[in-house]
């Protein structure tokens, strides 16, 4: 097995635990640009294969009004 097949397997098995602690998430800037194109659509990836807790927020803030 080489280094790399290693490092991928640790790191599988890492991913597949399903912790159930009470977590928030906040976003500061949760209008923007970052949010919208990488943060919001990867934490929606993690719930649809059920990797997040059971009791989860994601609270975000913004100076801007949410105009979509």
């Amino acid at each position: 097995m080489g280094v790399s097949e290693g490092k991928s397997a640790v790191y599988h098995s890492h991913m597949t635990q399903r912790y159930n602690n009470p977590t928030a998430i906040v976003i500061f800037g949760g209008t923007g640009n970052l949010a919208e194109t990488k943060l919001l659509p990867t934490l929606f990836d993690l719930y649809t294969r059920q990797m997040l807790p059971d009791s989860f927020v994601i609270i975000g803030l913004s100076r801007k009004e949410l105009s979509h």
